[in-house]
């Protein structure tokens, strides 16, 4: 019984000299195992660096990290593009309520910059498309127009500018109203050219009846012929002026909320 105890015993001390042997064989330092394992740990437990040397951080999809220095800004506030004027930056802000806004257009002074006038103008030919805000945007618009008759020098393409708001059936109703309304103080300081233009397009608006816009046209007209502007003799072209004159009396007929002078604004 003795003698195959032994011989056990022999074979399992061989077979873990034996298993220690290549254990040491593989993962010895040098071998080519040890330095794979090592590179492995490496790269994932510290970040890879960039082409610059610098750390790179996780990446979210669709995400993409903004380059940092010491000196650098906020981004603009909430609905304005940093191409937009200073000064006008808070008009054009729609984090800001309507009444700061049209304060701060208010609080503009001195002439237009050909930027600033510039972006009024992208602001004010693209129609309003927020419904729960009509009242308010309206309000603003009139406020913009108000800031160009204002100016010391009429400023240019205005006279296009509100044709091309008029016209726009995209446009709010009211928004059109308020663009055939300062087409009379626009046309009296007016090129000859534009002039025509802004003549032509009253003319027409006295045709739209179903809106407050054909007595804005009307009061517009008698407005520049009591200031003395040289204007065309009723074109056969408008509506209205193809009525017969003992119909012209009666003035068009309108929503109820029409004013006449001044179309529909919010109070506060």
């Amino acid at each position: 019984m003795k003698a195959p105890l032994k011989l056990i015993c022999l074979i399992a001390v061989a077979l873990m000299l034996g298993g220690v042997w290549v254990w040491w064989k593989v993962n010895r330092p040098g071998t080519e195992t040890t330095q794979r394992r090592q590179n492995n740990a490496g790269a994932t437990s510290s970040p890879r660096p960039d082409v610059q040397g610098n750390p790179r951080t996780p990446e979210q999809p669709g995400v993409t990290a903004a380059p940092q220095s010491p000196g650098a800004q906020a981004s603009p506030p909430v609905g304005i593009s940093s191409s937009i004027p200073e000064r006008l930056r808070l008009a054009f802000d729609a984090a800001i309520s309507f009444r700061e806004r049209v304060d701060a257009v208010r609080a503009i002074r001195g002439p237009l910059t050909d930027a600033e006038r510039d972006a009024f103008y992208r602001y004010l030919r693209v129609p309003a498309n927020e419904p729960q805000n009509q009242v308010n945007e309206d309000w603003l618009r009139n406020e913009l127009l108000d800031k160009f008759v204002q100016q010391e020098d009429l400023p240019a393409g205005l006279p296009d500018l509100l044709v091309a708001i008029y016209q726009d059936h995209d446009q709010d109703a009211v928004m059109r109203d308020y663009a055939v309304q300062h087409m009379a103080p626009a046309y009296e300081r007016a090129a000859p050219e534009d002039r025509a233009k802004l003549q032509a397009a009253i003319w027409d608006a006295t045709g739209e009846t179903d809106t407050s816009i054909a007595g804005t046209a009307l009061l517009a007209l008698l407005d520049l012929s009591q200031s003395g502007s040289s204007l065309d003799r009723c074109p056969s072209s408008s509506n209205w002026c193809s009525k017969p004159r003992a119909s012209r009396c009666a003035l068009p007929p309108s929503p109820p909320w029409a004013i006449w002078e001044h179309p529909r604004r919010p109070a506060f």
